[in-house]
Protein backbone atom coordinates (compact mmCIF):
# COMPACT_ATOMS: atom_id res chain seq x y z
CA UNK A 1 0.00 0.00 0.00
CA UNK A 2 2.80 2.53 0.44
CA UNK A 3 5.87 0.46 -0.30
CA UNK A 4 8.22 2.90 -1.35
CA UNK A 5 7.56 5.19 1.84
CA UNK A 6 8.57 2.75 3.87
CA UNK A 7 11.66 1.27 2.02
CA UNK A 8 12.53 5.41 2.23
CA UNK A 9 11.83 4.95 6.15
CA UNK A 10 13.99 1.89 6.77
CA UNK A 11 16.80 3.17 4.55
CA UNK A 12 16.75 6.14 6.42
CA UNK A 13 16.92 3.82 10.03
CA UNK A 14 19.93 2.14 10.18
CA UNK A 15 19.02 -1.81 11.48
CA UNK A 16 21.97 -3.15 13.13
CA UNK A 17 22.17 -6.37 15.42
CA UNK A 18 21.08 -5.61 19.10
CA UNK A 19 22.86 -5.85 22.48
CA UNK A 20 20.03 -7.30 24.40
CA UNK A 21 20.30 -10.83 25.11
CA UNK A 22 17.42 -13.39 25.06
CA UNK A 23 18.21 -16.33 27.54
CA UNK A 24 16.24 -19.33 26.07
CA UNK A 25 14.62 -22.72 27.15
CA UNK A 26 14.40 -25.64 25.51
CA UNK A 27 12.98 -26.60 22.59
CA UNK A 28 9.56 -28.78 23.78
CA UNK A 29 7.19 -30.63 21.85
CA UNK A 30 3.61 -30.51 22.10
CA UNK A 31 0.60 -32.29 20.61
CA UNK A 32 -1.24 -30.36 17.70
CA UNK A 33 -4.26 -30.93 19.60
CA UNK A 34 -2.73 -28.26 22.17
CA UNK A 35 -2.85 -24.81 21.88
CA UNK A 36 -1.24 -22.29 24.45
CA UNK A 37 -3.60 -19.46 24.95
CA UNK A 38 -2.15 -17.09 28.43
CA UNK A 39 1.28 -16.26 29.49
CA UNK A 40 -0.94 -15.34 32.77
CA UNK A 41 2.06 -14.05 34.48
CA UNK A 42 5.77 -14.95 37.01
CA UNK A 43 6.84 -15.44 40.42
CA UNK A 44 10.09 -15.86 42.06
CA UNK A 45 9.19 -19.56 41.00
CA UNK A 46 8.62 -19.14 36.89
CA UNK A 47 5.69 -18.62 34.55
CA UNK A 48 2.89 -20.11 34.73
CA UNK A 49 0.73 -20.85 31.75
CA UNK A 50 -3.04 -21.56 30.18
CA UNK A 51 -3.29 -24.25 27.48
CA UNK A 52 -6.04 -25.65 26.02
CA UNK A 53 -6.29 -29.25 24.96
CA UNK A 54 -8.99 -30.43 21.75
CA UNK A 55 -10.61 -33.63 22.88
CA UNK A 56 -13.04 -35.74 20.45
CA UNK A 57 -16.49 -35.69 21.20
CA UNK A 58 -16.03 -33.23 24.50
CA UNK A 59 -15.26 -29.82 25.16
CA UNK A 60 -11.60 -28.60 25.23
CA UNK A 61 -9.12 -29.67 28.12
CA UNK A 62 -7.75 -27.11 30.20
CA UNK A 63 -4.44 -27.40 31.27
CA UNK A 64 -2.31 -25.37 33.61
CA UNK A 65 1.56 -25.58 33.29
CA UNK A 66 4.21 -24.26 35.00
CA UNK A 67 7.82 -23.50 33.37
CA UNK A 68 11.09 -22.74 35.91
CA UNK A 69 13.31 -19.70 35.82
CA UNK A 70 15.41 -21.86 33.23
CA UNK A 71 12.10 -22.08 30.67
CA UNK A 72 11.83 -26.04 31.52
CA UNK A 73 8.51 -27.53 31.65
CA UNK A 74 7.97 -28.23 35.39
CA UNK A 75 4.44 -29.82 35.34
CA UNK A 76 1.04 -29.35 32.69
CA UNK A 77 -1.91 -30.07 34.84
CA UNK A 78 -5.21 -30.98 32.92
CA UNK A 79 -8.17 -30.09 34.75
CA UNK A 80 -10.60 -32.59 33.40
CA UNK A 81 -13.28 -31.98 35.88
CA UNK A 82 -13.72 -28.42 34.09
CA UNK A 83 -13.89 -30.47 30.38
CA UNK A 84 -17.80 -30.29 30.48
CA UNK A 85 -20.09 -29.27 27.49
CA UNK A 86 -22.02 -27.20 30.00
CA UNK A 87 -18.78 -25.26 31.18
CA UNK A 88 -17.29 -22.36 29.35
CA UNK A 89 -13.46 -21.49 30.43
CA UNK A 90 -13.85 -17.32 31.31
CA UNK A 91 -10.49 -16.34 32.12
CA UNK A 92 -7.07 -17.41 33.68
CA UNK A 93 -5.60 -14.79 35.75
CA UNK A 94 -2.53 -14.30 38.49
CA UNK A 95 -4.09 -11.72 40.59
CA UNK A 96 -2.37 -10.90 43.92
CA UNK A 97 0.36 -13.32 43.35
CA UNK A 98 -2.13 -16.55 43.52
CA UNK A 99 -3.50 -18.50 40.35
CA UNK A 100 -7.29 -17.92 39.05
CA UNK A 101 -9.13 -19.99 36.72
CA UNK A 102 -12.71 -18.51 35.97
CA UNK A 103 -15.72 -20.25 33.93
CA UNK A 104 -19.55 -20.04 33.65
CA UNK A 105 -21.81 -22.95 33.82
CA UNK A 106 -25.39 -23.14 33.00
CA UNK A 107 -28.13 -24.07 35.99
CA UNK A 108 -30.73 -25.79 34.70
CA UNK A 109 -32.44 -25.06 37.50
CA UNK A 110 -32.20 -21.54 37.80
CA UNK A 111 -31.99 -20.82 33.79
CA UNK A 112 -29.16 -18.71 34.21
CA UNK A 113 -25.26 -18.92 33.49
CA UNK A 114 -23.09 -18.80 36.78
CA UNK A 115 -19.84 -17.71 36.62
CA UNK A 116 -17.30 -19.07 39.37
CA UNK A 117 -13.59 -19.07 40.41
CA UNK A 118 -11.46 -21.37 42.15
CA UNK A 119 -7.40 -20.72 43.26
CA UNK A 120 -5.00 -23.00 41.65
CA UNK A 121 -2.20 -24.53 43.53
CA UNK A 122 0.98 -22.87 42.27
CA UNK A 123 2.82 -26.07 43.12
CA UNK A 124 1.01 -28.50 41.24
CA UNK A 125 -1.50 -26.90 38.65
CA UNK A 126 -4.32 -28.58 40.10
CA UNK A 127 -7.79 -27.11 41.57
CA UNK A 128 -8.07 -25.40 45.21
CA UNK A 129 -10.91 -25.78 47.34
CA UNK A 130 -14.62 -25.66 45.95
CA UNK A 131 -15.84 -23.48 43.41
CA UNK A 132 -16.92 -20.24 44.29
CA UNK A 133 -19.91 -18.27 43.13
CA UNK A 134 -19.58 -14.88 41.47
CA UNK A 135 -22.03 -13.54 39.52
CA UNK A 136 -25.47 -14.93 38.11
CA UNK A 137 -25.47 -13.81 34.45
CA UNK A 138 -29.24 -13.29 32.90
CA UNK A 139 -28.45 -15.02 29.64
CA UNK A 140 -27.58 -18.74 28.18
CA UNK A 141 -25.82 -16.14 25.14
CA UNK A 142 -23.89 -13.89 26.44
CA UNK A 143 -21.26 -10.66 25.93
CA UNK A 144 -17.68 -11.77 27.25
CA UNK A 145 -17.29 -10.52 31.11
CA UNK A 146 -14.46 -7.97 31.62
CA UNK A 147 -11.89 -8.47 34.18
CA UNK A 148 -9.55 -5.35 35.58
CA UNK A 149 -7.05 -4.63 38.87
CA UNK A 150 -6.48 -1.03 40.16
CA UNK A 151 -2.96 0.01 40.12
CA UNK A 152 -1.85 -1.42 43.36
CA UNK A 153 -4.07 -4.72 42.55
CA UNK A 154 -5.79 -3.91 46.17
CA UNK A 155 -9.44 -3.99 44.26
CA UNK A 156 -10.42 -6.09 41.19
CA UNK A 157 -13.56 -5.27 38.89
CA UNK A 158 -16.03 -7.61 37.23
CA UNK A 159 -18.46 -6.55 34.43
CA UNK A 160 -21.04 -7.62 32.44
CA UNK A 161 -23.60 -6.67 29.78
CA UNK A 162 -26.23 -9.44 28.51
CA UNK A 163 -26.61 -10.06 24.99
CA UNK A 164 -30.15 -8.96 24.35
CA UNK A 165 -32.48 -10.32 21.52
CA UNK A 166 -35.19 -8.58 20.32
CA UNK A 167 -38.30 -10.33 18.41
CA UNK A 168 -40.39 -8.82 15.61
CA UNK A 169 -42.26 -5.74 17.03
CA UNK A 170 -40.94 -6.24 20.21
CA UNK A 171 -39.64 -3.01 21.67
CA UNK A 172 -35.50 -2.53 22.64
CA UNK A 173 -35.45 -2.99 26.15
CA UNK A 174 -32.91 -0.22 28.07
CA UNK A 175 -29.26 -1.95 28.59
CA UNK A 176 -28.76 -3.08 31.61
CA UNK A 177 -25.08 -4.48 33.53
CA UNK A 178 -23.54 -5.60 36.62
CA UNK A 179 -20.52 -4.87 37.97
CA UNK A 180 -18.78 -6.49 40.95
CA UNK A 181 -15.78 -4.96 43.03
CA UNK A 182 -13.66 -7.39 44.96
CA UNK A 183 -11.05 -6.84 47.07
CA UNK A 184 -7.59 -8.26 46.59
CA UNK A 185 -9.41 -12.02 48.22
CA UNK A 186 -12.02 -11.75 45.68
CA UNK A 187 -14.77 -11.17 48.08
CA UNK A 188 -17.41 -8.63 47.27
CA UNK A 189 -16.99 -5.14 48.63
CA UNK A 190 -19.88 -4.05 46.73
CA UNK A 191 -22.24 -5.18 43.20
CA UNK A 192 -24.92 -3.58 41.27
CA UNK A 193 -27.05 -4.44 38.91
CA UNK A 194 -27.40 -1.15 36.44
CA UNK A 195 -30.33 -0.43 34.36
CA UNK A 196 -29.49 2.93 31.55
CA UNK A 197 -31.64 5.15 30.24
CA UNK A 198 -29.74 4.07 26.50
CA UNK A 199 -31.37 1.59 24.31
CA UNK A 200 -29.66 -1.42 24.34
CA UNK A 201 -28.07 -1.87 21.05
CA UNK A 202 -26.89 1.55 20.84
CA UNK A 203 -24.63 1.22 23.76
CA UNK A 204 -21.36 -0.35 23.59
CA UNK A 205 -19.26 -0.77 26.68
CA UNK A 206 -15.70 -0.64 25.76
CA UNK A 207 -13.70 -0.58 28.93
CA UNK A 208 -13.69 -0.94 32.71
CA UNK A 209 -11.71 0.16 35.39
CA UNK A 210 -11.36 0.38 39.18
CA UNK A 211 -9.91 2.63 41.54
CA UNK A 212 -8.08 1.76 44.52
CA UNK A 213 -11.21 3.14 46.64
CA UNK A 214 -12.96 0.66 45.00
CA UNK A 215 -15.23 3.11 42.28
CA UNK A 216 -15.51 1.93 39.09
CA UNK A 217 -15.44 3.53 35.87
CA UNK A 218 -17.39 2.23 32.22
CA UNK A 219 -16.20 3.76 29.36
CA UNK A 220 -19.14 3.53 26.90
CA UNK A 221 -19.88 4.65 23.20
CA UNK A 222 -23.52 5.49 22.89
CA UNK A 223 -25.31 6.17 19.25
CA UNK A 224 -27.89 8.57 18.05
CA UNK A 225 -31.44 7.25 17.11
CA UNK A 226 -29.69 3.96 14.92
CA UNK A 227 -26.62 1.96 15.08
CA UNK A 228 -24.65 4.85 12.19
CA UNK A 229 -21.07 5.90 12.34
CA UNK A 230 -21.99 9.29 10.25
CA UNK A 231 -25.98 10.95 10.20
CA UNK A 232 -26.56 14.26 8.37
CA UNK A 233 -22.15 14.40 8.03
CA UNK A 234 -21.67 14.57 11.67
CA UNK A 235 -20.60 11.92 14.29
CA UNK A 236 -23.63 9.77 15.29
CA UNK A 237 -22.48 8.68 18.19
CA UNK A 238 -20.80 10.36 21.98
CA UNK A 239 -18.55 8.86 24.58
CA UNK A 240 -19.40 8.91 28.47
CA UNK A 241 -17.33 7.91 31.56
CA UNK A 242 -20.21 6.24 33.86
CA UNK A 243 -18.58 6.35 37.49
CA UNK A 244 -20.19 4.83 40.10
CA UNK A 245 -18.77 5.97 43.75
CA UNK A 246 -19.06 5.31 47.11
CA UNK A 247 -20.12 1.41 46.82
CA UNK A 248 -22.15 2.27 43.93
CA UNK A 249 -24.35 4.15 45.87
CA UNK A 250 -23.13 7.73 44.19
CA UNK A 251 -23.70 7.79 39.87
CA UNK A 252 -21.85 10.22 37.80
CA UNK A 253 -21.27 10.46 34.19
CA UNK A 254 -19.01 12.46 32.31
CA UNK A 255 -19.46 13.52 28.65
CA UNK A 256 -16.22 13.37 25.97
CA UNK A 257 -16.80 15.43 22.99
CA UNK A 258 -14.97 17.21 20.80
CA UNK A 259 -17.60 19.84 19.01
CA UNK A 260 -17.91 19.25 15.54
CA UNK A 261 -15.10 16.22 15.69
CA UNK A 262 -15.68 13.06 15.57
CA UNK A 263 -13.68 10.48 18.49
CA UNK A 264 -12.14 7.99 16.52
CA UNK A 265 -10.81 5.73 19.17
CA UNK A 266 -10.35 6.48 22.73
CA UNK A 267 -9.43 4.85 26.30
CA UNK A 268 -8.96 6.09 29.57
CA UNK A 269 -7.16 5.32 32.71
CA UNK A 270 -7.25 5.97 36.50
CA UNK A 271 -4.56 8.16 38.28
CA UNK A 272 -2.91 7.26 41.47
CA UNK A 273 -4.39 10.72 42.35
CA UNK A 274 -7.84 9.03 42.01
CA UNK A 275 -8.13 11.38 38.55
CA UNK A 276 -8.84 10.38 34.96
CA UNK A 277 -6.98 10.60 32.39
CA UNK A 278 -8.86 10.04 28.76
CA UNK A 279 -7.02 10.48 25.47
CA UNK A 280 -7.36 9.42 21.61
CA UNK A 281 -7.60 9.95 17.91
CA UNK A 282 -9.57 12.18 16.42
CA UNK A 283 -10.74 12.65 12.64
CA UNK A 284 -12.63 15.67 10.71
CA UNK A 285 -14.16 12.99 8.25
CA UNK A 286 -15.04 10.13 9.45
CA UNK A 287 -14.79 7.20 12.17
CA UNK A 288 -12.08 5.73 9.90
CA UNK A 289 -9.24 7.83 9.71
CA UNK A 290 -6.99 9.96 11.78
CA UNK A 291 -6.26 13.94 11.96
CA UNK A 292 -5.11 14.43 15.64
CA UNK A 293 -4.92 13.30 19.37
CA UNK A 294 -7.10 15.02 22.10
CA UNK A 295 -6.98 14.80 25.88
CA UNK A 296 -8.80 14.97 28.87
CA UNK A 297 -8.27 15.21 32.37
CA UNK A 298 -10.60 14.56 35.06
CA UNK A 299 -11.41 15.42 38.49
CA UNK A 300 -13.55 12.94 40.10
CA UNK A 301 -13.41 14.48 43.23
CA UNK A 302 -15.02 17.80 41.96
CA UNK A 303 -16.81 16.24 38.98
CA UNK A 304 -14.81 18.98 36.52
CA UNK A 305 -13.15 18.22 33.37
CA UNK A 306 -10.10 19.74 34.08
CA UNK A 307 -7.97 19.87 31.14
CA UNK A 308 -9.08 19.45 27.80
CA UNK A 309 -7.80 19.95 24.24
CA UNK A 310 -6.64 18.78 21.07
CA UNK A 311 -4.00 18.89 18.12
CA UNK A 312 -3.00 18.12 14.73
CA UNK A 313 -0.45 15.65 13.43
CA UNK A 314 2.47 17.81 12.28
CA UNK A 315 3.27 17.76 8.52
CA UNK A 316 6.68 16.26 9.32
CA UNK A 317 4.88 13.21 11.37
CA UNK A 318 2.51 12.48 8.16
CA UNK A 319 5.52 12.72 5.77
CA UNK A 320 6.90 9.38 7.46
CA UNK A 321 3.19 7.63 7.18
CA UNK A 322 2.14 8.79 3.75
CA UNK A 323 3.27 10.93 0.82
CA UNK A 324 4.93 14.29 1.19
CA UNK A 325 2.53 15.59 -1.40
CA UNK A 326 -0.49 14.14 0.82
CA UNK A 327 1.20 15.53 4.30
CA UNK A 328 1.09 19.13 2.88
CA UNK A 329 -2.54 18.86 2.23
CA UNK A 330 -2.85 17.69 5.89
CA UNK A 331 -4.73 14.54 4.59
CA UNK A 332 -5.50 12.02 7.60
CA UNK A 333 -4.01 9.21 8.52
CA UNK A 334 -6.23 5.56 7.64
CA UNK A 335 -7.49 2.66 10.14
CA UNK A 336 -4.75 3.28 13.07
CA UNK A 337 -6.24 1.72 16.21
CA UNK A 338 -5.52 2.70 19.71
CA UNK A 339 -3.50 0.02 21.76
CA UNK A 340 -2.31 1.44 24.86
CA UNK A 341 -2.10 4.48 27.32
CA UNK A 342 0.84 4.83 29.16
CA UNK A 343 0.78 7.80 32.33
CA UNK A 344 3.29 9.97 32.27
CA UNK A 345 4.08 11.36 36.25
CA UNK A 346 3.60 14.98 35.44
CA UNK A 347 -0.16 14.09 34.21
CA UNK A 348 0.35 14.07 30.50
CA UNK A 349 0.37 10.76 28.49
CA UNK A 350 1.70 8.45 25.58
CA UNK A 351 -0.36 6.65 23.01
CA UNK A 352 0.51 4.02 21.17
CA UNK A 353 -1.24 2.64 17.90
CA UNK A 354 -0.91 0.38 15.07
CA UNK A 355 -2.25 0.32 11.45
CA UNK A 356 -4.56 -2.68 10.89
CA UNK A 357 -6.83 -3.31 7.93
CA UNK A 358 -7.78 -6.49 6.05
CA UNK A 359 -8.31 -7.24 2.48
CA UNK A 360 -9.73 -10.14 1.12
CA UNK A 361 -10.17 -12.07 -2.89
CA UNK A 362 -13.25 -13.99 -3.32
CA UNK A 363 -12.65 -16.65 -6.25
CA UNK A 364 -15.31 -19.49 -7.86
CA UNK A 365 -14.90 -23.36 -7.86
CA UNK A 366 -17.09 -25.64 -9.82
CA UNK A 367 -18.98 -25.15 -13.15
CA UNK A 368 -22.60 -23.60 -14.03
CA UNK A 369 -24.58 -23.70 -11.29
CA UNK A 370 -22.67 -25.94 -8.93
CA UNK A 371 -20.09 -22.83 -9.00
CA UNK A 372 -19.13 -22.21 -5.14
CA UNK A 373 -17.68 -18.86 -3.93
CA UNK A 374 -14.59 -18.98 -1.67
CA UNK A 375 -13.46 -16.10 0.09
CA UNK A 376 -9.59 -15.76 1.40
CA UNK A 377 -8.70 -13.02 3.97
CA UNK A 378 -5.02 -11.04 4.26
CA UNK A 379 -4.40 -9.71 7.56
CA UNK A 380 -2.38 -6.23 7.70
CA UNK A 381 -0.32 -4.55 10.84
CA UNK A 382 1.61 -1.80 9.57
CA UNK A 383 3.28 0.97 11.19
CA UNK A 384 3.32 1.45 14.82
CA UNK A 385 2.68 5.28 16.03
CA UNK A 386 3.72 6.84 19.57
CA UNK A 387 2.78 10.51 20.49
CA UNK A 388 3.62 11.84 23.31
CA UNK A 389 1.28 14.23 25.02
CA UNK A 390 1.82 17.08 27.21
CA UNK A 391 -0.74 17.88 30.39
CA UNK A 392 -2.03 20.76 28.29
CA UNK A 393 -3.37 18.42 25.64
CA UNK A 394 -0.40 19.95 22.65
CA UNK A 395 1.67 17.26 21.30
CA UNK A 396 5.20 17.00 22.57
CA UNK A 397 6.27 14.52 19.94
CA UNK A 398 5.16 12.22 17.91
CA UNK A 399 7.06 9.24 16.19
CA UNK A 400 6.78 6.64 13.93
CA UNK A 401 8.32 2.53 13.66
CA UNK A 402 7.78 1.29 10.22
CA UNK A 403 6.52 -1.96 9.62
CA UNK A 404 4.30 -4.20 6.89
CA UNK A 405 3.15 -6.91 7.87
CA UNK A 406 0.41 -9.38 6.21
CA UNK A 407 -0.65 -12.60 6.43
CA UNK A 408 -3.88 -15.02 6.35
CA UNK A 409 -3.51 -15.74 10.10
CA UNK A 410 -3.61 -13.20 12.61
CA UNK A 411 -1.05 -15.39 15.00
CA UNK A 412 2.01 -13.93 14.60
CA UNK A 413 1.25 -10.58 13.30
CA UNK A 414 1.57 -7.11 15.54
CA UNK A 415 3.98 -6.01 18.19
CA UNK A 416 4.61 -7.07 21.71
CA UNK A 417 5.18 -3.88 23.94
CA UNK A 418 7.63 -3.10 27.62
CA UNK A 419 8.12 -0.15 29.11
CA UNK A 420 12.14 -0.64 30.82
CA UNK A 421 14.91 1.59 31.25
CA UNK A 422 13.16 5.00 30.59
CA UNK A 423 12.29 3.64 26.80
CA UNK A 424 9.05 1.86 25.44
CA UNK A 425 10.01 -1.39 23.50
CA UNK A 426 8.13 -3.08 20.45
CA UNK A 427 9.05 -6.57 19.09
CA UNK A 428 8.08 -8.09 16.46
CA UNK A 429 8.17 -9.94 13.20
CA UNK A 430 10.13 -7.91 10.24
CA UNK A 431 7.62 -10.56 8.20
CA UNK A 432 5.47 -13.40 8.84
CA UNK A 433 7.96 -16.17 7.91
CA UNK A 434 9.94 -18.56 9.43
CA UNK A 435 12.76 -17.26 7.92
CA UNK A 436 12.45 -13.41 9.19
CA UNK A 437 14.29 -11.61 11.79
CA UNK A 438 12.69 -10.32 14.20
CA UNK A 439 12.64 -6.96 15.49
CA UNK A 440 13.29 -4.83 18.61
CA UNK A 441 12.64 -1.18 17.99
CA UNK A 442 12.88 1.55 20.89
CA UNK A 443 11.67 5.12 21.42
CA UNK A 444 13.23 6.94 24.36
CA UNK A 445 11.98 10.26 26.01
CA UNK A 446 12.93 12.34 23.36
CA UNK A 447 10.77 10.29 20.66
CA UNK A 448 14.08 8.98 19.03
CA UNK A 449 13.39 5.72 17.30
CA UNK A 450 16.40 2.99 17.55
CA UNK A 451 15.44 -0.15 15.33
CA UNK A 452 17.77 -3.40 15.13
CA UNK A 453 17.47 -7.09 14.68
CA UNK A 454 17.01 -8.88 17.97
CA UNK A 455 17.65 -12.38 16.07
CA UNK A 456 16.08 -14.57 13.51
CA UNK A 457 13.70 -17.25 13.86
CA UNK A 458 15.26 -19.53 11.73
CA UNK A 459 17.99 -19.57 14.40
CA UNK A 460 15.71 -20.67 16.95
CA UNK A 461 13.59 -22.75 14.81
CA UNK A 462 10.62 -20.94 15.65
CA UNK A 463 8.05 -18.33 14.17
CA UNK A 464 7.93 -15.58 17.22
CA UNK A 465 3.94 -14.69 18.55
CA UNK A 466 4.02 -11.72 19.75
CA UNK A 467 0.88 -11.70 21.38
CA UNK A 468 1.84 -14.37 23.71
CA UNK A 469 5.08 -12.37 24.49
CA UNK A 470 4.54 -10.44 27.73
CA UNK A 471 6.38 -8.15 30.10
CA UNK A 472 6.40 -10.00 33.32
CA UNK A 473 8.71 -7.66 35.64
CA UNK A 474 10.57 -4.48 35.25
CA UNK A 475 13.06 -5.29 32.69
CA UNK A 476 12.10 -8.95 31.88
CA UNK A 477 9.84 -9.78 28.88
CA UNK A 478 8.85 -13.39 28.41
CA UNK A 479 8.89 -14.70 24.74
CA UNK A 480 7.07 -17.63 23.19
CA UNK A 481 7.50 -18.67 19.62
CA UNK A 482 6.50 -21.79 17.84
CA UNK A 483 6.69 -23.76 15.02
CA UNK A 484 3.91 -27.31 13.87
CA UNK A 485 4.83 -29.53 16.98
CA UNK A 486 7.47 -27.61 18.56
CA UNK A 487 7.79 -24.02 20.70
CA UNK A 488 10.48 -23.04 23.28
CA UNK A 489 9.83 -20.00 25.70
CA UNK A 490 12.70 -17.11 26.50
CA UNK A 491 13.65 -14.69 28.64
CA UNK A 492 14.29 -11.10 27.00
CA UNK A 493 16.51 -8.70 29.72
CA UNK A 494 16.30 -5.03 29.01
CA UNK A 495 20.02 -3.39 29.02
Amino acid sequence: MKKHFLIFLLSSIAISLSAQKINWGPELQQSRKNSIEIIAGEDERGIYVYTERAQLFVSTVPVIEHYDKKMILKYSTPLKQLAKRAIQIDNFWHFNNKLFIYYTQYSRKQKKQILYYQEIDKKTGKLLDKPQELVKLPSFYRNPVQYSASSDSSKAVIFHTPIVEVGLFQKTPRATFQLHVLDQSLKNIWNKDIKTPYDADLFDAEKVEVSKKGNAYILARIYNKSRREKRNGQANYFYKIIAYTNNGETLKEYDLALDGLYITDITFKVNNNGKLTCAGFYSERSATTVKGSFFFTINTATSKIEKKGFEPFKEGFLAQLMSKRRARKGRELYRYYLDDIILRSDGGAVLIGEQYYSTSNTFYSGVGMNRVPNTTYTYHYEDIIIININPDASIAWASSIPKNQSSSTKAFSSYAQATAKGKIYFIYNEKISRRSPVIIASVNTRGKVDVKELFKNKDEGIITRPELCRQTSKDEMIMYGERGKRYKFGKLVFD
